[in-house]
């Protein structure tokens, strides 16, 4: 399956800042998504659905500072994952609190940031989810003084 590279190449060009390469490998993704057979033929790449395309393409808008496409995408790539990859929807959780406080709205951030503790249901195993929750958790607490925020702090702070 040829898009998975795709989508490693779309995060690796965010990751320097090449928005215009992020976003094409992204576009050429999608593409080649819509040409493919309904069903992946291998178990290993049942991971790759629409759902994870737009997780990918909201992470990387997340990198490249575009909060504004990276709250959409993130927003529609939760909404379309089910119970099957309720860790990655919990990732994507996680990107979309990022993309919200680095836009202003510690409502939204906190919002999402509670949605994926209750996806983790209690366990944090994952390194990528634990790092990045704790990144939110470190730019939620400079706003201790809004409504919420202590208490995420503190249901945060007991998963660890």
């Amino acid at each position: 399956m040829t898009i998975v590279p795709q989508l490693r190449r779309a995060v690796a060009y965010a990751m320097t800042g090449e928005a215009q390469a992020s976003y094409a490998a992204i576009g050429l993704a999608q593409d080649i998504f819509g040409r493919a057979p309904d069903k992946p033929t291998n178990e290993w790449c049942t991971f790759v659905t629409q759902a994870e395309i737009d997780g990918v393409a909201g992470t990387c808008a997340v990198r490249l500072g575009d909060t504004k496409r990276a709250e959409a995408t993130l927003e529609r790539a939760i909404s379309r994952h089910g119970s099957q990859f309720i860790r990655n929807r919990a990732l994507y959780r996680v990107r979309l609190a990022t993309a919200r406080i680095d836009a202003g709205s510690v409502d939204g951030a906190l919002q999402s940031a509670g949605s994926a503790l209750d996806d983790l249901s209690g366990e944090l195993t994952s390194a990528i989810i634990a790092g990045e929750l704790r990144e939110v958790a470190l730019k939620l607490a400079g706003y201790r003084m809004i409504d919420g925020v202590e208490e995420f702090l503190d249901r945060y702070s007991s998963m660890k």
